[in-house]
């Protein structure tokens, strides 16, 4: 997921895999707040509000598991606004490389 400005910044919010729902911020109405983009070929499905609503409202454990997923794509959201505004740029790379394939082994690391 990821969103883009007028000069063309982008910002990527988060990865989405194969199995995953997205669009599930428009339940109350509001605008769209970011974008998808796909690496590969793929198959979505789309669920019209009232459809939804109303699986929430048949299948209230789903329910939960919705808003579990909205909370942790929020305090991912979060945790990006807070490196962007509170480390630098080094700080930012090094936690970008880190979080894709965790810290290098010490044996590995640059001095």
């Amino acid at each position: 997921m990821y969103a883009t400005d007028e000069n063309g910044r982008e910002i990527t919010y988060g990865m989405i895999s194969a199995g995953d729902y997205f669009g599930e911020m428009s339940l109350d109405g509001g605008p769209r707040s970011a974008s998808v983009m796909t690496v590969e070929p793929t198959l979505c499905s789309l669920l019209s509000r009232h459809a939804v609503q109303q699986h929430l409202n048949e299948e209230p454990a789903f329910a939960m598991e919705l808003v579990s997923q909205v909370i942790r794509r929020a305090r991912s959201a979060t945790e990006t606004a807070r490196q962007m505004a509170l480390l630098d740029v080094y700080g930012r790379v090094i936690h970008t490389l880190e979080s894709q394939q965790g810290p290098a082994p010490a044996s590995r690391r640059c001095s």
